[in-house]
């Protein structure tokens, strides 16, 4: 007797995996175009994810994030939205 009957564990699977797709791209699309702080220039990676302060920080030899900090206000302006939407 199965403890659970009509369970299947693939299916089951493709439903986290369809589920976690739908939250983080409903994330994304909330943070570009609802969030309060989306008219703020930056760079798109950084408004919808974390990873973009993650690459800066584990490329190379050490942290060096602080520096490109200054390359995007070179860009950006002294407004810039930081890669923690």
């Amino acid at each position: 007797m199965e403890a659970f009957p009509g369970f299947s564990p693939k299916l089951f699977v493709v439903y986290w995996i369809i589920g976690m797709i739908l939250r983080y791209a409903g994330l994304a699309f909330y943070r570009v175009y609802f969030h309060p702080l989306n008219e703020i220039p930056g760079p798109f990676w950084a408004k919808v994810t974390y990873l973009y302060s993650f690459k800066h920080n584990v490329s190379g030899p050490g942290s060096r994030f602080y520096l490109h900090i200054e390359k995007l206000h070179e860009k950006y302006g002294n407004e810039l939205k930081k890669p923690h939407p």
